[in-house]
């Protein structure tokens, strides 16, 4: 989790500083919001898989963006050929910007993942740090920030009712076995006590696609104090099935 008291939030005027965008070939920041409204994102380490799954769900999306009126891009701090690796592997239809020395990431507060949203006069109006490795914002949430500059319409939610902590007919509310949140709580990282649970779907990331998850809800609780988080299915009979994640923040 990130302290970091110079993270950008909405109302702020993002840095104009130069970043790699290939070997060789420097780019000012403003000019990639100068024309349209640009989503930059942050990933931490490429070999996490929700990292991966974000990049996926990003690369799903991006068409999406760019119909809305804006562009994207995602800031790494890895060397260009290494992300030109990365971008090539998962098909990648946006660039991933080189900040080896982490000087982007650290002018926007961001130590790993995160995301925002940029208007064409450099102001920030959306800015969302990961507080733990499995929070990063659907694109849903992304495209709602794009829309509401450039006025275009907004895509409707997956979700538009509420999620239900029970799916068995006529299980108790206060079954542990049915739902992690009313279970007390010990983080098997670091044995901390407080938790913080969130409703979660997975829908079309490459995570997703490889557990074979792709659709369900999950509730994901998540340690408040290293950030190490397990994924509960939500699914009738399964929610004694953690998924461990090994998630830091």
């Amino acid at each position: 989790m990130t302290t970091d008291t110079s993270t950008l939030t909405v109302g702020a005027q993002a840095p104009d500083l130069s970043i790699a965008i290939d070997e060789g070939t420097l780019v000012q920041l403003p000019t990639l919001w100068a024309q349209r409204p640009l989503v930059l994102g942050f990933f931490g380490e490429l070999k996490n898989p929700f990292t991966q799954d974000n990049a996926a769900q990003l690369r799903d999306g991006y068409d999406a963006v760019t119909r809305a009126g804006a562009n994207l891009a995602v800031v790494v701090a890895l060397p260009p050929n290494v992300a030109n690796v990365f971008e090539d592997t998962w098909a990648l239809p946006y660039p991933l910007l080189s900040d080896g020395d982490r000087a982007v990431a650290q002018a926007f507060g961001a130590e790993g993942s995160a995301s925002f949203v940029i208007d064409t006069t450099g102001v920030v109006r959306f800015a969302r740090v990961a507080a733990n490795l499995a929070d990063y914002p659907p694109m849903t949430m992304l495209l709602h920030a794009v829309c509401d500059i450039t006025g275009a319409e907004r895509p409707r939610a997956e979700e538009s009712d509420p999620i239900e902590y029970t799916d068995s007919p006529g299980a108790a509310v206060l079954d542990p076995a049915l739902d992690p949140q009313y279970r007390a709580f010990e983080c098997g990282k670091c044995g901390g006590k407080s938790v913080e649970h969130k409703d979660i779907s997975t829908s079309g990331g490459a995570l997703s696609r490889f557990f074979d998850f792709q659709g369900h809800r999950f509730i994901a609780s998540s340690c408040t104090t290293c950030g190490y988080t397990e994924l509960y299915r939500r699914k009738s009979g399964a929610m004694r099935n953690a998924i461990d994640l090994l998630g830091s923040g």
